[in-house]
């Protein structure tokens, strides 16, 4: 624990392969592009536990926030 922050607690990352049981508990990192022009939204890069309909879901949160899918660009969708 940080003498800096004392009521933090450093939180328990793990990496699985698989989506978790309890999604409550879970955060998904997903990768996305921008378009060719600058009114491009971001598109979701393609990944393997993901349906289309999932991808599209993510891609209407992204547009609605203005998520443009630039260079260090980090967009919290809830």
């Amino acid at each position: 624990m940080s003498s800096a922050n004392p009521g933090y607690q450093v939180p328990n990352v793990t990496v699985s392969a698989s989506l978790p049981k309890r999604k409550s508990d879970a955060v998904l990192i997903v990768p996305v592009v921008s378009g060719q022009d600058d009114d491009a939204t971001a598109t979701v890069v393609g990944n393997p536990f993901l349906d289309a309909e999932a991808v599209g879901e993510i891609e209407v949160a992204l547009e609605a926030l203005g998520a443009k899918g630039g260079a260090d660009q980090v967009t919290r969708v809830l």
